[in-house]
């Protein structure tokens, strides 16, 4: 037997990555070297901005907020490189403009005093110094068994047993957004194990003194699982609790709306559910008319199916968080064997081999795949009157609009689709600015580390899913 553990802690595969610097490149057309770059904007880490990602603004803004080297709520100006027009550009605000780049989720830096001292020295000569979390590490579990018995019945006959056990198990977390906040923390894993045994029994016969051969019968079967995940461990529990789609009291008033028009929301679809079973979470997979996505109903962690031989296993592997995108393979591999081969000798110097091999194989194969997304909410222009008129529907039959003085407050100024759906899911309020400039305002501080109705940067909170299933059975060949 065999029988290996090992742990090593440390950032797999990226101790040697670093950011030399972020935010918007401005200098003179053309450039070719990031030091061409302002050192006002492009700075080394950004800790200002919440929300990434940059939106178009006007002169008035510019003129209002001032430039953004000054202000972190100001604007760049850019200079067209023939026709000389100025152009300017604003940091996104959070629950008001789209972060419309994948995975839809808040800085790492945000008001983190470690990521606006980080250096890594230059690009030509770097002096990285990893910047993490410290939940970085590489793990491997190896077990294996074999065994042999002998057994001779007579001086013609004769078997041996030979069974063979193979067990193995790796997994690495890898920090990849290089930073130690709590505002986001996205990392990514891999879990790949592997299970075998094997059975086989040989006889050995002879018949006088011309003939010898060996028979035998052999099993095999094999599993293999594997993993990939890339998880947001952090951002205040958005993507490890489940969405409320509207404030206490009403916590459906987003889903409620979207009906308005006819939207209807799918419920919970749990797309991690077990594999091996039709029906994964509630959701017949094998249903075409399925759309494939529903309500989110969070990501706290599933079981990792070890069937009790490999005990130890760190908790984080079994019960993980968080899957922004989780990919999952199963392969189950099963194969029966008959065989005889024997020589016969004919004479002296002539002998004849014969043979013969019968064998069956199985497989099934199982893949899934799903995770955490939003729906871009700026692209329903309808959105903030869909909201509205479910407000004044419920008011009509005498109820209330928790968080909403007056339902026209969705059509106030600088109100967008998405700052209409915060406000609709009890994540933000209205602040009544006549500028229309910064019009919501969100219920859970910015840099708080959990919120059970933390602000959307996109759009409407879903699950999604798919999977694909697999079955080969050979009749049989010689």
């Amino acid at each position: 037997g065999n029988d290996r553990h090992s742990i090593r802690a440390g950032n797999f595969g990226n101790g040697g990555t670093g950011v030399s610097s972020e935010g918007p490149c401005v200098g003179v057309h053309p450039i070719t070297d990031n030091d061409q770059c302002d050192p006002r904007y492009r700075v080394n880490r950004d800790i200002n901005h919440y929300a990434p990602g940059f939106r178009p603004v006007d002169q008035a803004w510019f003129d209002t907020y001032g430039d953004l080297a000054d202000d972190p709520r100001g604007a760049v100006t850019w200079t067209h490189p023939s026709t000389g027009a100025p152009f300017y550009g604003a940091y996104n605000r959070p629950g008001v403009d789209s972060v419309d780049a994948w995975p839809n989720m808040p800085s790492q830096c945000y008001m983190n005093t470690d990521c606006a001292s980080y250096n890594i020295g230059s690009q030509n000569e770097p002096d990285i110094v990893a910047l993490s979390t410290d939940d970085g590490s590489e793990e491997f579990i190896h077990n294996a068994g074999s065994l042999i018995v002998d057994f001779e019945i007579n001086e013609n006959v004769a078997l041996r047993y030979l069974g063979n056990y193979q067990s193995f198990m790796y997994y690495f977390n890898r920090d990849v957004n290089v930073s130690n906040g709590h505002t986001s923390d996205i990392d990514d894993t891999v879990i790949a194990q592997t299970e075998s045994r094997s059975h086989e029994l040989r006889l050995f016969w002879q018949i006088g003194e011309n003939w010898t051969a060996t028979s035998g019968i052999y099993t095999f079967w094999e599993s293999r699982d594997q993993w990939y995940g890339i998880r947001e461990r952090a951002a205040q529990g958005r993507v490890i609790n489940p969405a409320i789609y509207g404030p206490e009291g009403w916590e459906t008033f987003l889903t409620d709306s979207l009906a308005v028009v006819g939207w209807i929301v799918p419920g919970c679809m749990n797309w991690g559910g077990t594999l091996g079973n039709e029906v994964v979470g509630g959701i017949d997979y094998n249903d075409a008319t399925h759309p494939g996505y529903g309500s989110y109903c969070g990501d706290p962690g599933r079981d990792y199916p070890f069937t009790g031989h490999m005990p130890g296993v760190l908790p984080s592997h079994e019960h993980d968080t968080g899957a922004l995108y989780e990919h999952r393979n199963y392969i189950d591999n099963d194969s029966a064997a008959f065989y005889t081969q024997g020589d016969l000798r004919l004479a002296d110097n002539f002998s004849v081999t014969l043979g013969m091999r019968y064998s069956k194989d199985w497989r099934d194969a199982e893949e899934q795949r799903g995770g955490y997304s939003e729906i871009e909410a700026n692209q329903y222009g309808w959105l903030p009157w869909a909201i509205y008129t479910r407000c004044t529907i419920q008011i009509a039959a005498g109820g209330t609009c928790p968080g909403v003085a007056d339902p026209l407050q969705f059509f106030g100024p600088g109100v967008t689709p998405l700052a209409a759906l915060n406000v609709a899911m009890g994540a933000a309020t209205f602040t009544n600015d006549p500028t229309g400039n910064f019009p919501i305002a969100p219920v859970c501080e910015l840099t708080a580390e959990t919120c059970d109705r933390p602000i959307r940067l996109t759009g409407v909170p879903i699950s999604w899913g798919s999977r694909t299933t697999g079955t080969f059975k050979q009749d049989g060949e010689f």
